[in-house]
C-alpha cells in the first residue's frame, strides 16, 4: 500500500475544518509592518483605540500582539501621516508668517522662553489676531466674549478665542491665543494683547467664561 502525505493545500477550505486559533506575538510583525497595516485605520479615525488596532490585526494576521507594541505602532503611523510632535512646533513661526502673508495686517506675538543655546527657544505662547478681523470690529457692537477649549494631543496646552458680535448679532472671530494654561495671568495676557494690539475702542463690554472643575 502507497503512503503519502498532504504537503500543502491551495484549495478552498471547507466549514468542518478546525479554525486555528491566534498564535502569541510573532517577532517578525516589526513595528514598521504594524504600522503600515493600521495607517489606513489611523487615517480613518485618528483617535482609534488601541483595542480595536490589536483586533484588526490578529484577525488579519492571527497572530496577537501586546498592548504596548501596537500603542508605538499607532504612534509611528500618526507621525507618517501628520508629523512628528516634536518637529510641528518649530513649523509654527512659518505657518504664522505665511497666514500674515495672506492676511495683510495679521498680527502675531510669540512668548519664548531663551535657553543656554542662543539658536534655540522654548515656546510658552502665541496670540494672533487677522488683518480683516481687525478692520472688521470697528462695525460690531462694543462686545468682546473670551472663551476657551482644552487641546488634546501629546503636549496640552489651551485655545484662547476672543469674539465679537456684528450687526447681525453673529459671532465675529476676533482673536486667538495658545497658552500652557487657562489661568488669571494668561487670561490678562490675552486681554492686554487685544487692547494694544488689535482695538482701541473705549466702552467695550468684556464677558469671560470661566471653567470650573468638572465642567
Amino acid at each position: 500500500m502507497d503512503v503519502f502525505s498532504i504537503v500543502s493545500y491551495k484549495g478552498p477550505h471547507e466549514a468542518s475544518c478546525v479554525v486555528r486559533k491566534p498564535s502569541l506575538d510573532h517577532p517578525n510583525l516589526r513595528g514598521e509592518f504594524i504600522s503600515n497595516a493600521i495607517k489606513h485605520l489611523v487615517k480613518e479615525d485618528w483617535e482609534a483605540k488601541v483595542s480595536l488596532l490589536r483586533a484588526s490585526i490578529t484577525k488579519e494576521f492571527n497572530f496577537k500582539i501586546s498592548y504596548w507594541k501596537t500603542w508605538m505602532a499607532k504612534q509611528r503611523a500618526l507621525a507618517e501621516l501628520y508629523g512628528d510632535w516634536e518637529d510641528s512646533y518649530p513649523f509654527l513661526p512659518r505657518y504664522l508668517d505665511d497666514l500674515k502673508e495672506a492676511n495683510p495686517r495679521t498680527i502675531v506675538h510669540f512668548v519664548n522662553k531663551p535657553t543656554n543655546d542662543p539658536n534655540v527657544e522654548i515656546f510658552v505662547k502665541v496670540f494672533w489676531s487677522f488683518g480683516p478681523s481687525i478692520k472688521g470690529f470697528h462695525h460690531c457692537r462694543p462686545i468682546i466674549t473670551i472663551d476657551d477649549t482644552h487641546l488634546y494631543g501629546k503636549y496640552r496646552g489651551v485655545l484662547m478665542i476672543a469674539m465679537g458680535v456684528d450687526a447681525n448679532d453673529q459671532l465675529f472671530p476676533l482673536a486667538f491665543a495658545i497658552v500652557e494654561k487657562e489661568d488669571y495671568e494668561n487670561r490678562g495676557w490675552f486681554l492686554a494683547c487685544i487692547r494694544h494690539c488689535v482695538t482701541r475702542r473705549r466702552g467695550i463690554c468684556v464677558t469671560i467664561r470661566i471653567q470650573r472643575s468638572g465642567d
